[in-house]
């Protein structure tokens, strides 16, 4: 997995050592005479996401590690507290983490050499890593060089021209290779290229809802201006990172919208209702036919905000309600040929897909290659219309 925590190593010097790994690879080598910190974000909301800090304590208490701690933030605050630098630090490190995810799920599908450019894409990854150990100045060189060395691992065809289907739903679930049961990489032995949604969307969601005042009862004027003057300069590291990375040939750049995602279900779901049902289904319908050929809402089973996107998207899929909200040219030519856009949502366990899933996954992917063909003509004809 190419996704990382962060712990902080404080010792007798009053120094503090920043590693990015994982809690397994962590705990065997925490140092007896220091004290250990995991970074672990959590949330409100009717989800379980602030449920798994407490699951990784008594995770701790069992293996009886010790001089080991949490630094839990909330989601209330947008995550605050942490002081400009390692706010920055943290942010660039989530982007890249993203970005790195995309390119894996790229190289699945398009690599010319597989085995030897996922090696490869490991190794770089590495490099990355420690440039974000070292601070921001080493963080920018290592990704500059990880972009330049990318653009030597050969591809079958150009990104654009392949087919791509956006993996939403609860975060843990759509970002955990056995949660999700391998979703991306089944999709990848039938040609697909998934876009899992970014955990860098759910800290604009954040961002967005502590300015509009739904996550903080009587927000002063101060911490809206605050929040907002954050999230400015949150766009800006975003948009120069995924500029650098789009070099590489092997990322498509993809700004996150958070006012578009939110306006597209807003409709439905009241901003009001904390948590990841509004840009689970404001991702969907706000994309798919423009940037996506489908869509796939994934949560573990049970899990009320999946539940509650599932019943909207299955109803809101169609022309009639999507053109209700996007005007553009491509969704309405789309539109005509595609009435009803490919979503598909599914409730994980950890164990195998029943069989009537297994069934809806494979039409889903025929459905999804169809819209691909029909998007594929649509730009192919504005390409001609384009002048020069």
């Amino acid at each position: 997995s190419l996704m990382f925590f962060f712990f902080f190593f404080f010792n007798d010097t009053a120094t503090t050592e920043i590693y990015t790994l994982s809690l397994h690879d962590a705990l065997p080598i925490c140092p007896k005479n220091e004290i250990t910190v995991f970074f672990y974000p959590t949330a409100d909301g009717p989800c379980r996401f602030g449920q798994y800090q407490d699951f990784m304590h008594d995770l701790i208490g069992k293996q009886t590690f010790r001089n080991v701690t949490f630094l839990s933030t909330s989601s209330k605050d947008g995550y605050g507290g942490f002081g400009n630098k390692l706010t920055s630090l943290i942010w660039n490190s989530v982007i890249i983490s993203d970005i790195f995810e995309d390119i894996y799920h790229a190289m699945i599908v398009n690599a010319k050499y597989p085995e030897k450019a996922l090696e490869k894409l490991q190794k770089i990854w590495g490099q990355v890593l420690k440039g974000i150990e070292g601070g921001k100045n080493t963080f920018y060189t290592a990704i500059e060089k990880a972009a330049n060395d990318l653009k030597d691992i050969e591809q079958n065809a150009h990104l654009e021209a392949l087919p791509q289907v956006l993996i939403v739903g609860e975060i843990y679930v759509r970002k955990d290779g056995i949660s999700r049961r391998w979703l991306p990489e089944r999709l990848a032995e039938s040609g697909i290229i998934s876009h899992v949604a970014p955990l860098h969307e759910w800290l604009h969601y954040v961002d967005w809802s502590v300015y509009n005042n739904y996550l903080i009862n009587d927000i002063t004027l101060s911490e809206r201006i605050r929040t907002k003057i954050k999230n400015s300069i949150m766009v800006r590291s975003e948009r120069s990172i995924k500029n650098i990375m789009e070099k590489s040939g092997w990322y498509i750049k993809r700004l996150i919208d958070i006012d578009r995602i939110i306006d597209a279900s807003k409709k439905y779901i009241s901003p009001k209702l904390p948590g990841e049902a509004i840009i689970t289904v404001g991702g969907p319908m706000a994309e798919v036919g423009k940037e996506f050929c489908g869509a796939l809402a994934i949560g573990p089973f049970g899990c009320m905000p999946n539940r509650l996107s599932e019943s909207i998207l299955n109803l809101k899929m169609g022309k009639d309600q999507i053109l209700k909200y996007r005007k553009d040219d491509m969704t309405k030519a789309v539109m005509n040929d595609i009435p009803h856009l490919p979503f598909l949502s599914i409730e994980s366990d950890g164990n195998p897909f029943p069989q009537v899933i297994e069934a809806r996954l494979e039409t889903f992917i025929i459905q999804s290659f169809r819209l691909h063909e029909v998007m594929k003509k649509f730009k192919n004809i504005e390409a001609l219309d384009s002048p020069g």
